[in-house]
């Protein structure tokens, strides 16, 4: 299952330590609360065997060079596997858009910044390096580019976990159907 898997990106040495599913939920749990949150997920989850209502989103905030640099970066935040597609097959950069697109003034502003700081720091060295050491200062970030690694990754997780494809693919949710049993339980400390 992603993101636990503990990687990066496939290939690479760099290491991340994402939410877990429980902690993917609770946070969609605490962002429910925003309409804007609710207007991109009825946007971005579609029906099962539907393309994401975002194949054709028109970005209205993120240039084309920032879309591509989310896309790399939520590709690698949350790679596609053998089990499921990733952040870019979720059309996670679409979510993202829309999200910060419709925020605040402050939250545009906190984006545009972060982002060229990403890019200014990425061309001074490696992607992959740059995201390591923003990793490492995950649980206590102090400089501008760390805090806003937190806010990427954040609604990274959201968009994907809100997507059709991380709900039905990754989390293989099968709830919202007719069933004519329940399954039975088969963990030892629930049997009688």
């Amino acid at each position: 299952m992603k993101p636990n898997d503990g990687t990066l990106a496939q290939n690479s040495s760099v290491r991340i330590d994402t939410c877990n599913r429980r902690s993917a939920l609770e946070l969609l749990c605490i962002g429910a609360a925003f309409p804007t949150l609710a207007r991109a997920f009825d946007l971005h989850c579609s029906s099962p065997g539907t393309d994401s209502n975002f194949k054709n989103y028109t970005f209205v905030f993120f240039t084309p060079a920032e879309q591509k640099l989310l896309d790399t970066i939520m590709e690698m935040i949350i790679p596609a596997d053998e089990h499921s597609g990733g952040a870019s097959e979720a059309k996670v950069p679409a979510f993202a858009d829309l999200m910060v697109s419709t925020s605040d003034e402050t939250t545009k502003q906190i984006w545009r910044s972060g982002i060229r700081l990403l890019e200014k720091t990425s061309r001074e060295t490696s992607l992959d390096l740059v995201l390591a050491q923003l990793i490492e200062q995950e649980k206590n970030p102090q400089t501008e580019l760390e805090k806003f690694f937190s806010i990427l990754k954040l609604i990274t997780v959201q968009g994907y976990y809100t997507s059709w494809i991380g709900i039905h693919q990754d989390m293989e949710y099968q709830g919202n159907e007719y069933r004519a049993s329940a399954p039975s339980c088969n963990h030892p400390g629930h049997q009688e």
